[in-house]
């Protein structure tokens, strides 16, 4: 049975059956949601002070929890020369951790969305990541309202304010790990929470991330809220991002304001994850 059927029929069955409670509880256990003031965690610490607005250069991607074998390699040697990071599914397995290392001038800020528990594997927190060789001058972890179906969980956003050189304004980074199974309304209501900050900011900014827009209602929606914030999505030179299996729909976006983006490409060679990355060079000419 497809994914897509699987999950919806597993809620219909589960509500008439006797063990429901017991699985609930079970859920509850398995993935435990912390309180957002306990959900920031950074790691390291960046070796400059502010960005140059000639050029930055950003690697946003998917990277499945760290799990697969390569990664670590595929992420240093793709990752060389970013001045930032933009991740998402994120987990503190160690994994990440150890690629991590092989920055050491950057400092890396996760927000979990939850953490999964396991007798075997112990306590692993999944969420987005922002990256920077810049000190932030600000971080902030929110999750959405909505929850995934059956597993109960929300999502998390990385929220980032980065100092420029030259300019007392700052470089707004958000990034996201779109609401997927919860359904259109549930993805609205995520995107939008996303760009209260962005309405709210005199400056360059970035958005971008898995955004799950599996369907033409989200990219309507997505695409709709961009350009009432005058953000333009970032265009590759080869265009291998990752589409939905079902729908064929384009998932992964970069879009940004107050930026002039130089050069942007895709790694669809990447084997060590589902996603593809993405990466771009821009100039801030929002000064």
């Amino acid at each position: 049975m497809k994914t897509w059927m699987v999950l919806p029929a597993l809620t219909i069955a589960l509500s008439f059956t006797p063990a429901h409670a017991g699985f609930k509880d079970w859920i509850k256990k398995k993935f435990f949601i912390p309180k957002i003031e306990e959900s920031h965690v950074s790691f390291g610490q960046a070796s400059k002070g502010a960005l140059d607005p000639s050029h930055i250069k950003v690697f946003v991607w998917n990277i499945l929890k760290a799990k697969e074998k390569g990664f670590t390699n595929d992420f240093v040697y793709h990752g060389r020369d970013t001045d930032i990071f933009m991740l998402q599914e994120g987990s503190r397995n160690g994994l990440m951790e150890r690629a991590f290392e092989f920055f050491p001038g950057h400092r890396f800020d996760m927000g979990y969305s939850f953490i999964a528990r396991s007798k075997k594997k112990g306590d692993r927190p999944t969420g987005t990541v922002i990256g920077s060789n810049v000190e932030p001058n600000y971080v902030l972890v929110e999750r959405t309202v909505d929850l995934e179906p059956i597993i109960k969980t929300p999502k998390a956003n990385t929220v980032g304010y980065y100092p420029i050189e030259g300019t007392d304004k700052e470089l707004l980074i958000v990034n996201i790990h779109g609401m997927n199974m919860a359904g259109d309304d549930a993805f609205a209501r995520h995107v939008d929470q996303c760009l209260e900050h962005i309405s709210k900011h005199d400056g360059p900014v970035i958005f971008a991330g898995d955004f799950n827009s599996k369907n033409q209602e989200r990219i309507n929606h997505m695409v709709s809220g961009m350009h009432k914030h005058g953000l333009v999505p970032v265009l590759f030179r080869n265009d291998k991002r990752r589409k939905s299996k079902f729908s064929r729909a384009i998932i992964d976006y970069s879009f940004v304001r107050g930026l002039k983006i130089k050069d942007a490409w895709v790694l669809g060679e990447l084997k060590t994850s589902d996603h593809f990355a993405m990466l771009f060079e821009a100039e801030i000419t929002d000064l």
